[in-house]
C-alpha cells in the first residue's frame, strides 16, 4: 500500500469515528485529533501466509497499554513500512477527550501485509467502531441493536464506558 493511500485512508477513517461516535456520546467531540496506538494487538502464533510480516519488537512493555498520543504523521511513521506493509486490521475507536483534543485509539494487528491479506473494510485496514459501552447496559440482552440501545438507554459519556 501507498504511504499517500494509508495517510488518506487514516483521515477518512477518523473522519468516520468521530461522525458515528457523536451519535453515541453526549461529550463534545473536539476537531483536534491524537491518536493512541496499541500495535501487536493480534494472536500471531499461526504460521505467516503470502507476504505477511510481524515485528515482536513493537510489542509494548508489560503494563504499558499503548505508545503516546502521536498525530497522523507519527502514525504513518510508526506503521508503515518499507515496502508498503500495514497492519491488516486496525481497529478504531474514540478513546477519551480532553478540552482540546479527541483522541482516538488504534488497535493493531501484528501481522502486517502489503496488501494481500487486509481485511476487506471500507478503509482498509481500518475498522470503525464505537467506544465501549458502560457496564451498566453492555451486557443487556434485552436489547439487540444499535437502535434499540440507544432508544433504551440514550447517549452516554466516555468517561462511563467501559473498557
Amino acid at each position: 500500500m501507498k504511504r499517500s493511500v494509508f495517510e488518506e485512508r487514516l483521515l477518512e477513517a477518523t473522519a468516520q469515528v468521530l461522525t458515528f461516535t457523536r451519535t453515541l456520546v453526549t461529550d463534545e467531540l473536539p476537531d483536534g485529533v491524537l491518536y493512541l496506538v496499541r500495535p501487536n494487538s493480534s494472536y500471531d502464533g499461526i504460521p505467516l501466509v503470502e507476504d505477511e510480516e510481524v515485528f515482536p519488537e513493537d510489542s509494548l512493555p508489560k503494563g504499558q497499554e499503548r505508545l503516546p498520543p502521536m498525530d497522523a504523521k507519527g502514525v504513518a511513521d510508526f506503521l508503515w513500512r518499507h515496502g508498503g506493509k500495514v497492519p491488516e486490521w486496525i481497529d478504531t475507536y474514540v478513546d477519551r477527550v480532553d478540552t482540546e483534543h479527541t483522541f482516538v485509539l488504534l488497535r493493531c494487528c501484528g501481522r502486517f501485509t502489503a496488501g494481500s491479506c487486509l481485511r476487506p473494510n471500507q478503509y482498509p485496514p481500518f475498522r470503525i467502531l464505537g467506544p465501549p459501552w458502560p457496564q451498566r447496559f453492555a451486557f443487556d440482552t434485552s436489547v439487540h441493536t444499535l437502535k434499540e440501545r440507544l432508544m433504551k438507554y440514550g447517549k452516554f459519556r466516555l468517561s462511563d464506558a467501559g473498557r
